[in-house]
Formats: structure tokens, sequence, C-alpha cells
């Protein structure tokens, strides 16, 4: 019998309890760039008119610089939406900011030291921010958590094409092209954690994989199946990185180890967040 004891990485998010908020995006809409961008914001005040500002700022690691400015004025309506239209954005890795003012322009350096130390004097009030990422390498780097907003982590698969905001619990959800250029390729839905295990679309109200700009965004219906607090993909599958990787667990309490190659018995009551008893196959 072995213990196996490594600390779980917790990611909770956040939901929506503050003003306005970035309800919907495109990072890199499928087909060639396109030369504008929608973005939807929420939690407006319906019928009220705004004056806003979004960013984006460079995060291909630590970097900082302001890359894209766009100053958005409107009216919200009647759900407290309201959709805009801006210059496409660079590509992913970048952290989406939407704030009330910006005194800067596309040369300021919101981390001058590429440390993850912030500048954010040019800013007025920070009213959300989302770091988007592409590569596991810039998800240390990204600045949405640090803004006070949320980071999605990178889904294991490819840019997202869409990021999305649960319009019950503001829980941030990316869709992706799956198994890119090959005979499986298919559109899936992850959440923000990074875990690389897909969603099942069913358990959302609407169609998660079909951008929903200027109506209310689809909700999870029904929660996700879970194994000892990890999310279950659609084939049986969760991801406890870095405690033992990717778990089959259809055949709970017995699981499939992936990284080790054979099976397990892992008590699910007993797995917290500092690991937990695991009982290995003597070959």
């Amino acid at each position: 019998m072995n213990k196996i004891v490594a600390l779980l990485t917790i990611l909770s998010l956040s939901g929506v309890s503050f003003g306005q908020y970035i309800s919907e995006f495109e990072p890199n809409p499928a087909g060639q760039d396109p030369a504008e961008q929608t973005i939807e914001i929420g939690g407006g005040t319906p019928s009220a008119a705004f004056d806003l500002w979004i960013l984006s700022v460079e995060n291909d690691g630590y970097n900082g610089l302001v890359d894209r400015v766009n100053n958005v004025t409107g009216t919200f309506d009647a759900n407290g939406l309201a959709v805009v239209t801006i210059p496409d954005l660079e590509n992913p890795s970048f952290t989406l900011i939407l704030t009330t003012s910006f005194s800067g322009d596309t040369s300021t350096d919101l981390d001058p030291t590429d440390s993850g130390t912030l500048d954010t004097s040019s800013l007025g009030e920070i009213l959300d921010a989302i770091g988007v990422s592409d590569a596991v390498g810039d998800d240390p780097g990204l600045y949405g958590v640090l803004l006070g907003g949320s980071d999605i982590l990178f889904n294991g698969q490819f840019e997202p094409l869409l990021v999305f905001r649960d319009s019950v619990t503001g829980e941030l959800y990316n869709t992706v092209t799956v198994d890119f250029g090959e005979p499986t390729e298919h559109l899936g839905v992850f959440d923000s954690s990074g875990s690389g295990i897909e969603l099942d679309a069913g358990i959302f109200d609407i169609d998660p994989l079909v951008p929903t700009f200027g109506s209310v965004n689809p909700t999870a219906a029904s929660a996700s199946p879970t194994w000892a607090g990890y999310t279950i993909g659609e084939e049986g599958y969760v991801q406890t990185a870095p405690w033992l990787g990717l778990l089959y667990v259809e055949e709970a309490p017995w699981v499939w180890s992936v990284g080790l190659g054979q099976y397990l018995f892992v008590d699910e009551a007993g797995v917290d967040e500092n690991g937990g008893w695991v009982y290995f196959v003597k070959p």
C-alpha cells in the first residue's frame, strides 16, 4: 500500500457579482482572421447608456504591452446586455480588459518589469479582465486574475474559438476545435481550469458551441458528473494533475492510470486536498 500525497490545484470560478462584465467574445474565430471582433458586455442597467474601454494586453509570458485600444459606447438592452464591434484582436495568448477609462495608448506597458507587477495608473475602474492562453507555458503569465478577473488556462487542444460566461453562475467556458486536422475533428466545450477534459455539451440548456451575441448565454442546466471533485469528461476520464494525472474512472473504485499504465484502487471518499490512499495492483 502506498500513500500518494500531493497538493491538488483548486481553481475557483468566480460568479459575476460586480457591475458590467465581459459576457462573450471570440479570441480566434474560425477561418481567416476577420476585420472586426464582436464583444458582448453584460451586467448593465437596462436602457442605460455606457461609455467604456476595451483593451487587449499581450500575454506570451509576462509582457504587459497594450496592443489594442477601443472606446465603446451605446445603450444596454432589456437584459442588461450590449453588443459592440471593435477591430479584430490579436490571437491568444492575451488578456482582455473592460475599464471605465484609459489614458494610455498602444505603447503603454502595464507590466514594465515583465514580472507580473502591474502599473494600472492609466486605467480607470477595472470592471472585468479575462486572460486567455493558447499554450501551457503562457498560463502563468496571464493578467486576468492579477487584475481582479479570471484566467482561462490552455485547454490542451487549440486556441479558443469562443469564450462565454454561464448566464446564471458567471463561470467561464471556451469552445475549441478538438483533434484539429484529424478525421475525428469536432467542436468541444471546456471549462476555464485547463484540465483538458471536454465537457458534455448536453449539460447546457442551449447549444454552447454557437455564439449567442445579443441574447442570453447558455447555462449548465444540470451538474457535470464528478469523481472526487474532478469533472468527468465524455469518455469517462478525469484530469487530476499534478496528483495522479489522467484517470479513467468509469469502473471506480478501480481506476485506470494513463501515466502509470495500470489499474489502481482508490477510495473516492478518502480523496481530499492532500491526496488520498492509493492501492497498487501488484504485478
